[in-house]
């Protein structure tokens, strides 16, 4: 099966050069859309040999970048299957195994799943994906244990059929939602919850949970 993992990034020059070249030791193509950086994340993901690098000349958020890549997957490769990894190392490369054998398994859509054990993440992160956990849940009608984790898998089939529209964090909500709609089941696999003290997360739980909520009032998905 032809996969490529796709990896949005916003500043990410520390991370991006090791991330890439984990990735490409895997032998699986990588793409990188670098979202306007500021520092040099660009250079660090062309040094690391990523297959296919973009660049948004303005920071457009996690969603933008994300579309624009995807679209470009499906319209310039023959992409099968695509593996969705934040670009902050908080998603282990080698557990994106997981995520492959579930894919040959026949699975459409796959989520990580960091709740069995979410060691080290913030307490407010954690009760605020509980409850938007539960509320997507309830929309979808199937149990979706981590909606907020950026790591997943998605075949092809399911990308063609969905059209992004947010720009920010709730693209990970989005996307769920949208494949629910198509009538796909979302499966999760456990993965590990990875968080560096010295990191500073760029989702702010406030302000992404009303972006959130402004999402799902504007399209109107069961509220």
């Amino acid at each position: 099966m032809n996969t490529w993992v796709i990896i949005p990034a916003y500043n990410e020059s520390q991370h991006i050069y090791q991330l890439v070249r984990e990735i490409k030791s895997l032998n699986l193509p990588v793409m990188v859309v670098d979202d306007g950086s500021s520092d040099t994340t660009y250079k660090e993901a062309e040094r690391a040999a990523a297959d296919i690098l973009l660049r948004s000349e303005a920071n457009r958020g996690k969603g933008a970048a994300l579309d624009m890549g995807i679209r470009y997957l499906l319209e310039h490769t023959n992409l099968e299957a695509l593996i969705i990894m934040d670009a902050d190392l908080q998603h282990l490369t080698e557990e994106i195994e997981v995520f492959l054998k579930k894919l040959e398994e026949g699975s459409d859509f796959i989520v990580g799943n960091r709740m069995q054990n979410p060691a080290g993440m913030p307490l407010l992160r954690l009760w605020t994906n509980k409850f938007m956990s539960l509320l997507i849940s309830r929309i979808c009608r199937q149990k979706i244990v981590d909606s907020q984790c950026g790591f997943k898998a998605i075949k092809r089939e399911v990308l063609e059929k969905i059209r992004l529209e947010t720009r920010r964090y709730e693209v990970d909500s989005e996307i769920i939602l949208q494949a629910c709609k198509q009538g796909y089941m979302i499966e999760s696999v456990p993965i590990s919850s990875v968080y560096h003290r010295k990191q500073n997360s760029r989702i702010n739980p406030i302000r992404d949970s009303w972006r959130f909520f402004l999402f799902l009032w504007r399209s109107r998905y069961g509220l």
